[in-house]
């Protein structure tokens, strides 16, 4: 899954064929056959293999799932109808099993039909890549030339079991199954084993080895010559700094794909985003780290229309509380009472974010939709104040002399706010709570780290006390709490079993360190990791998940483990001058289901963007 900033440029279209360098600007005649630009992530000599990491395949595009799914908070089976290979299916045995149909006038680009074989090798060579595991499925079997029956791993209870099926792309068998062996199946069956007889663990393990070893030698380094699509476009023309997508004409929407040629561009970084957004180059953009000053200068391009739209995620303030003094909840409640999120969120994320409300650990569309009135009376906004933040330091032992305030151990307290190179929304706002905490009396620094990768392997590794962090992850509630009260906290899943990995444990990759169980007021003593993983349980109701989300949030929200300084939005412009009917009143459409950014593709197979005639 490729996750990217997208935007659209208007360009001439001779020089992308003869793969030219620099793109002129151009004013399109508004034809049907007027191509559309979108810029996306293109890896350098990367296949057009969707399973390779450095793949360059579509979703929305040249790729099409068995069906669409809603970001939808409180919901996480709800799909789109119409949209994606399946026509229709059923959900038997309490949710553990699902039945799928084949749309008849799903074809693949180059003619031939999408069957049953192209979706039993597909998850096939997705149990290869490690994913269909992730979702506990157990068995495919084709039931005839268009219907698929899939079940869950007996004894499992996964809640977004069948809805994983349903989101999954698929693949012609006529190219990727060729590295399929005969025996797969046998060899999946082998590598699902979970009992406790020695020769069957021993067998199973050297399948899971054969599964890997495949997927290593064979899938990830599969270089197909031709896109075979079964999407609205296939890729015609590929090359470092581009890629041309031409019209599917046996798509089983054809009708509906109003542009013959859309152009995907390499995407060098924001500030070319912005100067092509400024020169009215651009028919749908979405980037980050846009001022405010910018947006409202680029509203002033002829045809740009800025949008908005809620994501499923939060940038927080994360403590690890092994290291002293982060253990103490006072010491962390009274660091939520100094920062202003109101004016960290207007410095760092004016234009992709949103202020939020509740530190609770969910964005706050997902706590309104979750919580009572007399929930959300009940959460404490840490609205500022020093004297609050003063009376928790002094009530476990601080001291403030001269200006400065110092631990019970008579030491300075200083803090080192760990943060990364290129997020510049979080450096930003690391700069005004550097500012807010030294003015305090509590010595603060910033730090940056030159890259993502080292910062996560540090955060993994718990070299951080103090830092930021992408928290929430929704829509599905399950993945918002277990992105905090997981792996990042000792918590993971052998087989179906919850294990707990102190932070103590070298390489455990347990950095928050919250205890396993706390008094949360309202409902007594409570285990947050187990809690957390129950929300993935199929047979809970939703006045049972209501109830377990209710004692997530309190205590999220009374012991502060993280800060939540604001919530994230999709920020973005389109362009009207040559294209039209955008779905800006459809927020489902809008929000991507692959990446950052909405698709074209996706946006036309549900009857949006026509060229302006």
């Amino acid at each position: 899954m490729k996750s990217v900033y997208a935007i659209a440029s208007a360009a001439l279209m001779t020089t992308l064929l003869t793969g030219g360098g620099a793109l002129a600007a151009m004013k399109p005649a508004a034809t049907s056959s007027t191509p559309y630009v979108t810029i996306a992530t293109i890896n350098q000599g990367g296949p057009m293999n969707w399973f390779s990491p450095v793949g360059n395949v579509y979703p929305g595009m040249d790729l099409e799932p068995l069906a669409y799914h809603k970001l939808e908070g409180t919901n996480i089976n709800a799909f789109f109808k119409g949209g994606g290979i399946a026509q229709s299916w059923s959900v038997t045995n309490g949710g553990h099993a699902i039945t799928v149909w084949l749309n008849p006038k799903a074809r693949w680009s180059n003619g031939q039909p999408v069957t049953s074989t192209d979706i039993v090798d597909t998850f096939a060579l997705y149990f290869v890549s490690g994913t269909s595991q992730s979702f506990d499925l157990g068995s495919v079997k084709a039931l005839g030339p268009r219907e698929i029956q899939f079940k869950e791993v007996p004894g499992d209870n996964y809640s977004a079991f069948w809805r994983s099926v349903l989101e999954q792309y698929i693949v012609p068998a006529s190219v990727y199954g060729t590295i399929l062996p005969a025996n797969i199946w046998t060899t999946i069956n082998q590598s699902l084993y979970s009992g406790s007889n020695s020769a069957l663990v021993k067998q199973a393990k050297a399948a899971q080895t054969t599964l890997s070893t495949l997927n290593k030698t064979k899938l990830d380094t599969l270089a197909p010559q031709k896109d075979v699509s079964a999407g609205p476009y296939y890729i015609s023309s590929m090359n470092p700094d581009e890629i041309i997508m031409t019209k599917n004409p046996y798509f089983y929407d054809a009708n509906r794909i109003s542009i013959k040629t859309v152009i995907m561009r390499n995407n060098a970084s924001n500030n070319t985003v912005f100067g092509w957004l400024r020169g009215g180059q651009i028919y749908q953009g979405t980037s980050g780290g846009m001022s405010l000053a910018l947006v409202h200068q680029l509203e002033q391009t002829p045809g740009n229309v800025y949008y908005q739209i809620p994501a499923f995620v939060t940038a927080q303030l994360a403590f690890n509380e092994k290291d002293y003094p982060w253990g103490m909840v006072q010491v962390r409640q009274a660091i939520a009472y100094l920062l202003n999120k109101h004016t960290i969120w207007k410095i760092g994320e004016p234009t992709g974010g949103t202020r939020s409300l509740w530190s609770d650990g969910m964005i706050d569309a997902q706590t309104k939709a979750y919580l009572t009135a007399g929930q959300l009376r009940g959460l404490n906004r840490y609205n500022p104040s020093t004297a609050k933040a003063a009376q928790l330091l002094k009530s476990v032992g601080f001291k403030k002399k001269g200006g400065q305030w110092y631990t019970p151990k008579g030491k300075p307290f200083t803090i080192n706010i760990m943060n990364v190179s290129g997020f510049n929304d979080w450096i930003e706002a690391g700069s005004v709570m550097e500012s807010e905490l030294n003015s305090f009396g509590i010595k603060t620094k910033q730090t940056i780290v030159a890259s993502f990768a080292e910062y996560e392997q540090d955060q993994k590794n718990g070299a951080y006390a103090v830092q930021f962090w992408i928290g929430s992850l929704g829509p599905w509630i399950y993945s918002t709490w277990s992105r905090l009260y997981g792996s990042i906290d000792g918590y993971s899943l052998n087989g179906t079993k919850l294990v707990y990995t102190p932070a103590s444990k070298k390489d455990g990759g347990n950095w928050l360190d919250f205890p396993q169980t706390v008094k949360v007021k309202g409902y007594g003593t409570i285990n947050p990791g187990q809690l957390a993983n129950e929300l993935s349980n199929a047979s809970l109701t939703q006045g049972e998940i209501k109830t377990i989300v209710a004692k997530l949030s309190a205590a999220t929200n009374q012991y502060v483990p993280v800060i939540t300084l604001w919530d994230y939005a999709q920020a973005g412009f389109v362009n009207t001058q040559y294209f039209t009917d955008y779905p800006l009143h459809n927020q489902q459409l809008m929000v991507s289901t692959e990446g950052d950014y909405p698709p074209i593709g996706a946006w036309e197979t549900f009857g949006y963007v026509h060229p302006k005639r």
